[in-house]
This record gives C-alpha cells, structure tokens and sequence, in this order.
C-alpha cells in the first residue's frame, strides 16, 4: 500500500466510525506495518470487519490478518549488445560475464585490426571464437608482444602462422 491508499482506508474507517480520527504521524505508523500488501486485499478486510458489526474501528493486525502481500517483482533478464561482436549477451545480476565476453571480444578485435593493418586482410573470426581460453591466450599474446616490442613486418610473420 502506499501513503495515499492508507489515506483512502482511513476516510473509509472515519465514515462508519465517528470516534475514529488520524493526523500524519498515524498514517506513517500504519504505513510503516500495511506496506507489504495490496490495497484490494486491505480493502476486502475492512469490508469483512465492517460485516461482523464491530464497536470499534479495526486494528492493524486485523486488517493484515489475511491479507495478501505484494508479491516480489520478477527481475526481468538484463542483456547487453557487445559493440565488437553483436552478440547480446545475458549478464543478470553479474556484470563479470559480460566483462570476459568483452575481453575475449576485445582480443579477437585486436588481432583482426592487426592483420588488417599488416597483411591486408582480415582473420577468420570464427576459428578464434571456437579456441579455448587458453588458445585464444597463446595467439594474443605473441601479437600483442611483437606488436609492443618489434618491427611491423615481423608482426606480419606471427599472424600468418596462426
């Protein structure tokens, strides 16, 4: 319930019991406790405590009594396009598979910029997407040493080995 669904409740409560009376601070207490549940369902409760002919204006615990809470809302999947690949990738609520993918993504990009550069042409990007980690890593890395460390041309060697 929300503060103006309360306020709501308590013009209901006031029209059929005169001696009951509300300023801010009760709202917020009674807030405080209903919440978690359905406006509907408070609703339905007040009209069945009004039914059993009652004395006096119900209580919180009564009207929670049976009340049906909120139900959670289902987090809806959280996906994130890759800029280099275009794959949509699903990370949820851990942003760490999305961080490998584009690593790996961004390694496969590198060594294709590199081959454009050098040999004119691109690599086959299927055949790195289908090596294991560790062969991606061990055809990274000699690219990304000789591009750091060497002349262009042996860089040009090292590719068409792979």
């Amino acid at each position: 319930m929300k503060t103006k669904d309360i306020m709501l409740l308590f013009e209901r409560i006031k029209k059929h019991y005169n001696n009951f009376g509300y300023d801010d601070a009760k709202v917020a207490e009674w807030f405080r406790f209903l919440k978690d549940y359905t406006p509907e369902s408070i609703y339905d409760s007040f009209d069945k405590y009004l039914l059993q002919e009652h004395d006096q204006p119900p209580l919180i615990t009564t009207l929670i009594r049976n009340a049906q809470k909120i139900s959670e809302p289902v987090a809806e999947p959280v996906y994130i396009q890759c800029e280099l690949c275009g794959k949509l990738i699903l990370v949820g609520d851990d942003w760490n598979v999305f961080e490998k993918h584009h690593r790996r993504c961004s390694k496969i990009d590198f060594i294709n910029n590199i081959s454009l550069k050098t040999r004119k042409e691109p690599i086959d990007k299927q055949k790195y997407y289908a090596m294991s980690e560790e062969e991606l890593e061990r055809a990274y890395r000699p690219v990304m040493d000789y591009y750091l460390q060497t002349p262009k041309e042996n860089i040009i060697k090292k590719l068409e080995e792979f």
